[in-house]
């Protein structure tokens, strides 16, 4: 973790949003940082390296998480709803209980991630690469998970219900007691 960069963010959301704006450059270094129970709604956090933070409980309401780096963060009951996570990295991250409602995880990779009882509903997850994750018990209603791969996944009683699963991959995942989007998920596709 970079010293500058965590005394940085203790001034608060605007002065850190304003510093990021002076300093586009900059792709903060936070690894392994203790953020639980941070009241951080809309901060920018895109290309941040997060690795192994401590996030859990913490308020990332709208914040921009683009291309962050979450490998092995602990986002367990953390506010990620509306958030921008597209292009993130957040394998083996840990999201229990978190709420991503309409948050953007296009093109995120997932591999290993833990969101049991996670709510995503309505969030965009297009592209994702989310294989070997476990998905058991979470809301993925009206989810666009399209073109994402949840190959191996553990999505054991996870709501589908009206999600896009247009040309999504589901090789060998669980979806014992899942409530499905609908029956086409099943179509052989020539």
């Amino acid at each position: 973790m970079n010293e500058e960069h965590w005394k940085k963010l203790k001034e608060g959301v605007v002065e850190w949003n304003q510093w990021r704006v002076e300093k586009p450059g900059i792709n903060p270094d936070l690894a392994g940082a203790d953020l639980s129970g941070a009241d951080l709604p809309g901060i920018n956090l895109r290309n941040a390296d997060l690795t192994l933070a401590n996030l859990q409980n913490a308020n990332l309401t709208q914040a921009d998480l683009r291309g962050a780096i979450l490998r092995k963060a602990n986002l367990t009951m953390a506010q990620l709803s509306h958030c921008l996570l597209a292009g993130a990295v957040m394998e083996h991250a840990h999201f229990p209980g978190a709420s991503l409602r309409e948050a953007n995880l296009d093109g995120a990779i997932l591999e290993y991630a833990i969101f049991t009882g996670a709510d995503l509903m309505g969030a965009i997850l297009t592209g994702a690469f989310a294989s070997c994750s476990n998905f058991a018990g979470a809301v993925l209603a009206r989810c666009d998970l399209s073109l994402a791969d949840f190959s191996y996944a553990d999505l054991t009683g996870a709501n589908l219900r009206e999600a896009n699963t247009e040309n999504t991959t589901f090789t060998r995942a669980k979806l014992i007691g899942a409530v499905l989007p609908s029956s086409d998920l099943w179509e052989e596709r020539g």
